[in-house]
């Protein structure tokens, strides 16, 4: 058993011409059910032939999408690439470089395009204090690209909530749903998530409730 993270993203889930090649593969078994054993091995076969060859076609996309990456000066600490769902060609890129967490759209023969990016500042004292709550540090253990903001709680206190910047989006972008209390403002940058962990505070620096928001749904427990 492992904390690692195991990433081959050629496909996003649900991809439709896996779905499709599946699909076919099981009508035609299915209409060969009833042929000698060696026709049905054969088709079997061939499902996993094109499968292998289409993996390996996005293997190759994906190497050259990726590429387009190279000659950056920025020193980039950690990487997740997921697939599109849907595309041959395209790949999001989440990044923690030294300044920034940030999101990329990459495609085969074209320049990245980023979507998104936060910055990464120093950490607050309450924020440190934070990740002594067990929703803070189950959610730390397994996402790498999780960053934390405060804003003022609407009883008086402050939250401290962290989220990851795979699960967020610009909220006065053109096609942002923003959940309750989902954007969040600082300055003129603002982001907006749909999963946040963490707690609110007082005034005093003590923990009152710890806090999961999954969009408009919130659950607080006690510290």
């Amino acid at each position: 058993m492992t904390d690692g993270r195991i990433n081959l993203p050629l496909v996003a889930m649900a991809e439709p011409v896996l779905v499709a090649i599946f699909l076919a593969g099981s009508i035609v078994l299915l209409v060969l059910r009833k042929s000698p054993p060696k026709r049905q091995r054969l088709a079997a076969i061939a499902v996993l032939a094109l499968l292998c060859l289409f993996l390996d076609l996005k293997a190759v996309l994906l190497s050259r999408a990726l590429s387009s990456l190279d000659g950056r000066s920025e020193q980039v600490v950690d990487r997740i690439v997921e697939a599109r769902w849907a595309s041959l060609t395209e790949w999001y890129v989440y990044e923690r470089t030294t300044d920034a967490l940030q999101e990329r759209l990459v495609r085969v023969g074209g320049a990245p395009v980023l979507l998104l990016a936060w910055p990464i500042v120093a950490e607050p004292a309450l924020v440190t204090s934070s990740r002594s709550l067990s929703t803070v540090r189950n959610f730390l253990r397994v996402h790498e690209l999780a960053f934390a903001v405060q804003l003022p709680d609407p009883t008086g206190g402050t939250d401290v909530l962290w989220s990851d910047i795979r699960f967020c989006w610009k909220p006065d972008g053109p096609t942002a749903a923003t959940p309750p209390r989902s954007a969040l403002m600082t300055g003129a940058a603002g982001i907006a998530c749909a999963l946040w962990f963490g707690g609110t505070f007082d005034e005093s620096g003590r923990v009152i409730r710890q806090r999961v928001q999954v969009g408009g749904w919130n659950q607080t427990r006690a510290p």
